[in-house]
């Protein structure tokens, strides 16, 4: 099964650090943008398997409303999960 969800990007320099507003925990970032969605990916999935391993029903995507500031941008991050 897929799973979206975006996930709010933020310009560091060259780096950017990464979170997902609608799930409740989990950051990372990446040495450049390819790098960080590569990462927000893995984090996805940590993220999602933590969800399922404590039985808790996974949030809506895009349910938590976000202003971004100049140096944000949100992404939909996508990963295949078996269920």
């Amino acid at each position: 099964m897929k799973y979206t969800y975006p996930a709010i990007f933020e310009k560091d320099g060259d780096a950017y650090g990464l979170w997902f507003p609608d799930l409740e925990h989990g950051v990372s970032k990446g040495d450049n943008f390819e790098d960080a969605v590569e990462m927000a990916q893995e984090l996805l999935d940590l993220i999602l398997d933590d969800y399922q391993q404590g039985n808790i029903p996974l949030p809506e995507p895009g349910s938590v409303k976000v202003t971004l500031e100049p140096e944000q941008s949100i992404v939909n991050i996508t990963v295949e999960r078996e269920q």
